[in-house]
């Protein structure tokens, strides 16, 4: 046997591309990727090339062992945002990153990313703390556990932290230098402040946080609402900022996990604005293009301040207002302390999603905490 015929297909795609620069003068990472095709479905397998110099992806199809999609840019996506486990958006396909294609991409990712898996009693302010881990670092998957036995039974919040150095997250954060160093040095100023704060292995953090929900979960207190921190909010850095603010703003998270949405369920979520949003299919890529936090959101006696930016409401109304008007600019203008405001860039990504009628709350919470969870 020939060896063209011994090689496998993800050998050959990574030896095609090496062969369009031999000189290895361009940085190239490759990356496995799975796509579950909608019309024919079917599971397709693509390696995802991307060149970090000028931000530009290639497509590769396994199966075909032909180029789909060719080197084209694509401003906005960054290398930190092509995390394993997670899930990215090429041109409205949802790729889900399943490994590294070559040993280059792996050696240099594995130098690059800083994985920290940290447990954080709910009595303690989760917002400030996740906020305290400085550069570029996002939370890559959180949960609320009701009951954690090293919370002396206590509920308590599963937090999975990812730190990149050398490479620039969408925030434009860059941690430079080490960054085993520099997350060692953010996780002792946390531990000084908040001793309570305890980092778990790998292993146990993913038994935990994939454990299954109780099958007849109690019925959830009324009144309740849903807020969701998109995955660009999610990716630039700014869940601890947005949590800390509701917390500030006199609500009680009554339960929150991360979720990777695929296709067909965001568009389930979304239906209601088909039709009615010109926006609808930006927002179905926008809540799959990689992680997004779901809240299960009570409305506790507000603060004087909360009280005077959102008023005597019930929680749906008094949360839609603390997110503030659906477009970031007009949020500007209206209520500057908003979330939009502070965190939103356009109308598609304007940070967070809240449920906008009373009678569509539980609706909200249980498609998150009982269907998709």
């Amino acid at each position: 046997m020939n060896r063209s015929a011994a090689e496998s297909p993800l050998t050959s795609a990574v030896a095609r591309m090496e062969l369009q620069d031999p000189a290895g003068l361009q940085e190239r990472y490759a990356f496995l990727c799975d796509y579950a095709d909608p019309h024919a479905q079917l599971n397709r397998e693509y390696i995802l090339f991307f060149y970090p110099d000028d931000n530009s992806v290639e497509m590769f199809d396994l199966k075909s062992r032909r180029t789909f999609l060719r080197r084209t840019k694509y401003p906005s996506l960054a290398l930190s945002d092509i995390v394993l486990g997670t899930a990215v958006t090429i041109f409205s396909r949802q790729l889900h990153v399943r490994d590294y294609a070559d040993a280059f991409t792996r050696n240099k990712m594995d130098r690059a990313l800083q994985r920290l898996h940290l447990l954080v009693p709910e009595d303690l302010p989760v917002g400030p703390i996740i906020a305290a881990f400085q550069g570029a670092c996002t939370v890559q998957a959180m949960r609320r556990l009701p009951r954690h036995p090293m919370a002396g039974g206590k509920p308590a919040y599963l937090v999975h932290i990812v730190a990149v150095s050398g490479v620039r997250p969408s925030s434009g954060a860059v941690r430079t230098g080490s960054t085993a160093t520099a997350l060692a040095a953010d996780l002792a100023e946390v531990q000084r402040r908040w001793d309570c704060v305890q980092v778990l292995d790998e292993s146990t953090f993913d038994n935990q946080f994939h454990a299954p929900r109780p099958v007849d979960p109690p019925k959830r207190a009324a009144p309740s609402t849903l807020m969701i921190i998109k995955p660009h909010a999610v990716l630039e850095g700014r869940v601890g900022a947005v949590l800390a603010h509701v917390a500030a703003s006199g609500f009680q998270i009554a339960d929150l996990q991360s979720f990777v949405l695929s296709k067909p369920d965001a568009h389930d979520f979304l239906e209601i604005y088909k039709g009615v949003l010109p926006e609808y299919h930006l927002m179905v890529d926008e809540f799959t293009s990689g992680p997004l936090i779901a809240m299960y959101v009570r409305d506790t006696l507000p603060s004087q301040s909360t009280a005077e930016l959102v008023g005597p409401a019930d929680p749906v109304t008094a949360l839609r207002e603390l997110s503030g008007p659906y477009d970031p600019e007009l949020a500007h203008v209206l209520h500057p302390n908003c979330l939009r405001a502070k965190f939103g860039r356009d109308k598609v990504k304007n940070a967070v999603h809240c449920t906008d009628l009373k009678e569509d709350a539980e609706l909200e919470v249980q498609f998150f905490f009982q269907i998709v969870g």
